[in-house]
């Protein structure tokens, strides 16, 4: 996890500050759901996942954190949270899948906790069926409006409390990798309560491929009521933590970024929350760059990546500050669209000219017209440091460095070279751990020397075997020890 901005030592939150009349107040859709891990082929099975919801209360206790569901976040509903349903025949949370042949007997019942089922990409009990039946009951504490429906093409019977819906979804031709990824989804509004059942049923009798779910979930409200909710239980709030991020929409395989924007109305909901709490934190749960236009609004921010399935309590840890959120951004930060030396991938006239040749990343946006929002290797912790001394002992970088602030702390001591005519790149680093407040410490960085080679000659052609030398340098190199930034 890395700090990006801490204002005034904001953070770590003192755990002894919330209290039953003056609660912290936990905003967003990500800290009731926090994505732990990417989509497509990132994906395994966890055995639970710590909500940053469920992380702070175990922490600071039910009285003294109060929770607010926060924007939409997704374009198109996931199948539905195995806590919201539950499997008719045994009562536990998830689905009951029913599987046919073609006479109509029975080919397999089983229970699945995932609310959905993947056909022909397994050899489960229900691969050859001629029709699979979904079966959930809803776990509703009273009668309310929920969102429900189905994921995955083909023709399907949905009935709800004993009304159909005769429903067809249809991939884009060929686009088998849609029926995994971003299979199609069909949903409606109903008015259900405890035990309503909701059962698909798919004829699958033709074949079928790709993953089949169900959806229930709480009906979505408008983002204006949703972000008035916010605002009045942030209203006057000593601090108020809002959590923002990306989805498997977004962050998964075969799928290409438009923009760095947060979907839906995040940004909106971060502007109304810092408009007025007295303090605001924004938590970003996300595992790539995104925009950040209210930046300048909040106190604090915090990217905590994907946190994998303890992320609520680790999230928690630094937040209150058992641990130092230590890390360093692996990418760079830009403030808007199209900023960055290489934006847009997409060919001219079916030529894409590679301009920025080894200026990429970083190294391109050093000494580019446009300034990141945050540099690759940025990152705050818990205290602040002193640079004092930088000497080179062949390929070694010694540096003397100290801890100037009140908390110990540790610092990822960065070395940058830059060879005559040639783009900045990282030489090596080194970590100074556990350093109390005050001391001095020296640390050794040991350069690659694969960086500081320069390339000097290519020869061949497309014919032929091409061969490429480089060389260390024995020109004039540039030196820093810090981030870029």
């Amino acid at each position: 996890m890395t700090v990006l901005t801490n204002e005034g030592s904001t953070l770590p939150l003192d755990p002894a500050a919330p209290t039953a009349a003056r609660p912290l107040v936990l905003v967003g859709r990500h800290a009731l759901g926090t994505v732990a891990q990417g989509g497509g082929s990132a994906q395994v099975r966890p055995p639970h996942v710590v909500s940053i919801a469920e992380g702070l209360v175990a922490a600071l206790g039910a009285d003294r954190v109060r929770v607010v569901d926060g924007v939409e976040v997704r374009q198109s509903p996931d199948v539905a949270d195995p806590r919201f349903v539950r499997d008719p025949e045994t009562g536990m949370p998830g689905i009951r899948i029913t599987s046919r042949r073609a006479d109509g007997e029975e080919l397999a019942s089983t229970a699945s906790d995932l609310a959905m089922i993947a056909l022909g990409m397994t050899t489960s009990a229900h691969e050859g069926a001629a029709g699979v039946e979904l079966a959930a009951e809803l776990d509703l504490a009273a009668p309310t409006e929920v969102e429900v429906g189905v994921r995955g093409a083909g023709r399907w019977t949905v009935e709800i409390d004993g009304v159909e819906h005769q429903v067809e979804l249809v991939l884009s031709a060929g686009d088998l990798g849609a029926a995994i990824l971003s299979p199609p989804v069909w949903t409606t509004i109903v008015t259900a309560g405890q035990g309503s059942r909701l059962t698909a049923r798919l004829d699958t009798s033709q074949g079928a491929l790709g993953l089949l779910g169900v959806v229930a979930r709480p009906a979505p409200r408008p983002s204006v009521e949703v972000i008035a909710a916010a605002v009045e239980a942030a209203s006057g709030a000593g601090t108020a933590v809002v959590v923002v991020g990306l989805t498997t929409e977004q962050e998964t395989e075969s799928v290409d970024k438009h923009t760095l924007a947060l979907p839906g109305d995040q940004d909106e909901l971060v502007r109304a929350v810092a408009a007025v709490a007295d303090r605001t934190v924004v938590v970003v749960n996300a595992a790539t760059p995104v925009l950040m236009p209210w930046l300048d609004d909040v106190h604090a921010v915090v990217w905590v990546g994907l946190p994998g399935q303890e992320g609520g309590n680790a999230v928690a840890d630094v937040l209150l500050g058992l641990r130092e959120a230590a890390g360093r951004l692996v990418t760079t930060f830009p403030a808007a669209d199209g900023d960055g030396p290489a934006w847009s991938p997409v060919p001219t006239d079916g030529s894409l000219v590679y301009e920025e040749s080894v200026r990429v990343g970083y190294r391109g946006w050093d000494g580019g017209e446009k300034e990141p929002r945050f540099w690759f290797g940025h990152g705050l912790g818990w205290t602040t440091w002193a640079y004092h001394s930088v000497r080179v002992e062949n390929e070694n970088v010694l540096v003397e460095l100290e801890n100037t602030g009140t908390r110990p702390g540790r610092e990822v001591v960065q070395v940058y070279v830059r060879p005559e005519g040639e783009s900045v790149r990282l030489a090596g680093w080194a970590i100074a751990d556990d350093v109390p407040p005050g001391e001095r410490r020296t640390v050794t960085v040991r350069m690659d020397s694969r960086v500081l080679r320069v390339w000097e000659g290519v020869t061949g052609g497309r014919s032929a075997v091409v061969s490429c030398w480089s060389r260390v340098g024995s020109g004039t190199y540039g030196l820093r020890a810090d981030a870029l930034g």
